[in-house]
């Protein structure tokens, strides 16, 4: 066997279509070259994954630590991050092994401290589950094994005719140096490779970025291939802009892409995030989204079971929480119609949120993590076939159980988190099946190993980060004593450069790829690039300005290959005019008053939600912020008024309630409602808005009693109908909804308080006076009798953020601060009024819809926000200012809800209309 070595030969090439094989040849750097001769010398062993191996070193490290005096090194670090700390040990450990030292043949009184830690640590080891020896030991066994075959004069077939070294011998590691001089003993001849001559081209093609580069590079390619010119891709970063322009233009794939495990595997962080209380909802909706592929690529499947999906994620929708009546209801609902499998899924995953949720109280317990792995694995393990994606997730699931087992009784959400990390995480660049006849791929210039076809360089920038020197000068005289001496950081650099540039200049002509901005950043040249510019002949003067090359002037198609695509019109929807087909099948028989408002602003939006079934995706719409709070909010007020309405047998009560009760109401419902406030790091807008939530709540019942106000009910189901209003086939419209709570005033009428929370605080102010709440208006409708006034009926808003109420009516005791109502904004001086205007701009809608001819001045509205000059605003024509002029004379157009738009992209008011 001739072997031809090279610091950086390691996976480099030498039967390619580049670099024609060779019987009994072989190229390699130093890791394929210690697997030689560990094959030869009968060292080999099986290989152990690195994680496990770091396990085992973290189990050795916490006994010695245990021993050691507080605040020795590493205990401080150990304790407070343990898997850090050993994956680090661990590292140091392998690069003193890999230089030769022994640390159980080197113990002694006289050891430095961090390394006497090292040393106790590997006496540890063999006894250590879960440990076994790895290539550095196997490394350091090949050095001592050849010394003793050279000092013993024995003769052992290695097999090896000569190494051919793409350095001069005095460049590489200590080690390495004694390995080849031992290999030169034992009678295998070691001679350097002469130095490659210089470079005799050298271009450098430029482009503004990435995006502009590939569609010029790829036809660069493509012209290669059609000459037939052997040649090598040397990628740097991942190809997959240059392989989209190769598809395009018909060619293969270069096919180089981010190293990683699949995407799939980032289910397990996610699924623990979930699970996890305090529960973090976002990662609870992005599990119920994970769909895992079927057999061919256009099929998925959903991980949990469908049915159970969907309901979870409405009920998420409603209270963005675990544990809440949404939630019960979503599960009760799931079971009463699932199959026995899905159904014993459906249960455990309630239960494993809901009763055994993962808690990190001093420590997460690691039998309960491995029993909820166990279930993600069940899930995985519906849809494995031999070697597939889930096959491959299911498998590192079984990981990180085993080495979560091995950490103890209990382990902390960080260290839960990295050894996730470290079983799901990898870096670097891969290489897919090449199916070129005359193109060869590598990720390095050091693979390019001793082949001679011309370099096409794509993105050499330089991303080697600095190695630093982790010994201390007395530890480093230690092990020089003990005869262990470490290459320098900046020596083993200058080697791989060197290997590098020796490998870019056996290849003659290189063109490098390299754009002013990669993803978004200035691009720094890699360091062989500055080197080459020597190579070109008489030339020392030259900069990179004189090799530069725009992109455009290379890499033509010959005309007959070169095709502009036609000018494709595209239909541009018109977002406040539309043409359907109408009939009474649009016209709705029963609204509540959401729905009644959005078909006065947004008709179209409306249209395509109610009758067409076309909603924002449901992970979006998770409730947060304020409508997460308000909702929070609702549920106490409702739980504490259903309380005493129970304690006074149904009947209506005076509220009385302490700051004490209401405080341990939020916390009981927090984890239902906004479990997002209970995560780490938001204990400080946790705090504030319980605060903030005792003070409204307990205003609000003080404000009742003080006026002598009862609670009736809250959250109460009302349907009336809608007088006036042209249903399906002439019948009027059935209203119904929910009133949030229902009160008896001093003077025994009904009336009805809506609660509200934001932070504006004019928002419902303004309404009442304005003479545009129309929610007040449907709840008066709801009580009033047919023969009564809507005015008569008390009604009002109370904001839970600012505790204030906001009426008109002199009953609910404000005095001076009682509204007047001044009418703006297209409202009406009495609650009767608004509601006939009301009916008579939503009759005008439905009747619209009949004719099949749609305007929403929502969006015309929100269009001439956009451009005040509304004659020029898209969308105004005269039959909309007609419109727009009637809605505000004798209709209701509720403007100051224009802005609220569930599907303004799919409507045309949003997004590219040019």
């Amino acid at each position: 066997m001739h072997i031809t070595f090279g610091w950086g030969f390691d996976t480099a090439r030498w039967t390619t279509a580049t670099t024609p094989a060779t019987l009994g040849s072989v190229v390699t750097g130093p890791t394929g070259l210690a697997d030689i001769l560990a094959t030869r010398l009968a060292l080999t062993r099986p290989d152990l994954d690195r994680s496990t191996r770091i396990a085992a070193y973290r189990s050795a490290l916490s006994q010695v630590v245990a021993t050691a005096a507080p605040g020795s090194w590493p205990a401080a670090g150990f304790s407070h991050d343990p898997w850090t700390v050993a994956r680090e040990l661990f590292a140091w450990r392998d690069q003193l092994v890999s230089a030769g030292w022994n640390p159980t043949d080197t113990a002694g009184t006289d050891t430095p401290e961090r390394l006497g830690v090292l040393v106790r640590v590997e006496a540890l080891l063999p006894t250590t589950a879960g440990w076994a020896p790895g290539p550095a030991d196997t490394l350091r066994t090949i050095d001592t094994t050849l010394a003793d075959l050279v000092t013993n004069g024995t003769d052992w077939p290695l097999g090896i005719d000569a190494v051919a070294l793409d350095h001069p011998v005095n460049d590489l590691p200590p080690l390495w140096r004694r390995i080849l001089s031992n290999l030169t003993a034992l009678g295998v001849p070691v001679a350097e490779l002469p130095e490659p001559a210089p470079l005799t081209e050298l271009t450098v093609l430029t482009a503004d970025t990435e995006w502009d580069a590939a569609p010029a590079v790829a036809r660069l390619l493509t012209d290669l291939e059609a000459a037939e010119k052997h040649h090598t891709v040397l990628a740097g970063r991942s190809t997959q802009l240059l392989d989209r322009e190769l598809l395009r233009l018909g060619e293969t794939p270069v096919g180089v892409r981010a190293r990683g495990v699949s995407p799939l595997a980032q289910v397990i962080p996610v699924f623990l995030r979930a699970v996890t209380a305090p529960h973090d909802v976002s990662a609870l909706a992005d599990l119920l989204n994970v769909t895992v592929p079927g057999i061919d690529e256009h099929s998925s499947f959903p991980l949990l079971p469908g049915a159970l999906r969907r309901t979870l994620i409405d009920a998420l929708n409603q209270e963005p929480g675990v544990g809440g009546p949404a939630w019960t209801e979503a599960v009760a609902t799931t079971l009463a119609s699932a199959d026995p499998e899905d159904a014993l899924s459906v249960r455990e995953f309630d239960e494993l949120l809901r009763l055994t949720p993962l808690t990190d109280d001093n420590g997460i317990d690691t039998s309960l993590v491995t029993e909820h792995l166990s279930w993600l694995a069940r899930q995985f393990q519906r849809f494995s076939r031999e070697n597939n994606e889930p096959a491959r997730v299911t498998a590192l699931i079984g990981t990180v159980s085993s080495l979560v087992t091995g950490l103890g009784s209990t382990v902390s959400a960080h260290e839960l988190d990295q050894v996730v990390a470290e079983v799901t995480g990898t870096g670097g660049l891969r290489v897919h099946a090449e199916a070129s006849a005359t193109r060869d791929t590598v990720t390095s210039p050091g693979q390019l190993g001793t082949g001679t076809a011309p370099v096409l360089w794509w993105l050499p920038v330089d991303e080697h980060r600095s190695v630093r020197d982790l010994l201390r000068p007395a530890e480093s005289a230690w092990l020089e004593n003990a005869g262990v001496v470490l290459p320098d950081p900046e020596s083993l650099a200058r080697l791989t450069l060197r290997s590098e540039l020796r490998a870019l200049r056996r290849r003659r002509k290189v063109t490098a790829v390299l754009p002013a901005r990669i993803d978004g950043e200035r691009a720094a040249e890699h360091a062989a690039l500055t080197f080459l510019i020597n190579d070109l002949p008489r030339k020392a003067d030259t900069t990179f300005d004189d090799l530069q090359k725009s992109t455009r002037e290379v890499a033509t198609l010959p005309d007959d290959r070169a095709h502009v695509p036609d000018t494709l019109e595209f239909c541009i929807p018109d977002p406040v005019s539309r043409t359907v087909t109408g009939g009474e099948h649009l016209i709705p028989t029963r609204i509540s008053y959401s729905q009644w408002e959005k078909l006065l602003v947004h008709p179209l939006e409306w249209l395509l939600d109610r009758r067409l079934g076309i909603r924002a995706g449901g992970l979006v719409d998770v409730p947060t912020g304020n409508r997460m709070v308000g909702t929070w909010l609702h549920a106490t007020v409702e739980n504490i008024v259903n309380r005493r309405l129970d304690e006074n047998g149904g009947d209506p009560v005076t509220v009385y309630v302490t700051a004490h009760e209401v405080t341990e109401e939020l916390e009981a419902l927090l984890p239902a409602f906004a479990s997002e406030l209970a995560l780490p790091g938001r204990s400080r807008d946790r705090g504030a808005t319980i605060a903030l939530a005792v003070r409204s709540i307990t205003g609000l019942f003080t404000a009742l009693e003080g006026a002598g106000i009862r609670v009736r009910a809250v959250e109460a189901e009302f349907e009336t109908t809608l007088t006036g209003s042209h249903g399906r086939d002439g019948a009027p419209l059935v209203l119904g909804g929910f009133r949030d709570m229902d009160v008896i005033m001093a003077d025994g009428t009904d009336g009805v308080i809506d609660l509200k929370y934001t932070f504006a605080k004019k928002k419902y102010r303004d309404a009442v006076a304005n003479g545009t709440a129309l929610q007040l208006a449907v709840y008066a409708a709801s009580l009033a009798t047919p023969a009564a006034h809507l005015a008569d009926v008390p009604v009002a808003y109370f904001s839970l953020h600012d505790d204030l109420l906001h009426t008109a009516d002199p009953r609910f005791g404000l005095g001076e601060d009682t509204l007047d109502v001044s009418v703006a904004d297209g409202g009406a001086p009495t609650a009767d009024e608004l509601g006939d205007r009301a009916v008579t701009g939503l009759n005008r809608i439905l009747d619209d819809l009949r004719a099949g001819h749609l305007t929403d001045l929502g969006n015309l509205l929100v269009l001439q926000d956009a451009d005040p000059d509304s004659n020029s605003s898209e969308g105004t024509t005269e039959e909309t200012r007609a419109a727009l002029a009637a809605a505000g004379e004798t209709g209701y157009l509720p403007a100051a809800s224009a802005k609220y738009t569930d599907l303004a992209l799919v409507t045309g008011v949003e997004g590219d209309r040019a």
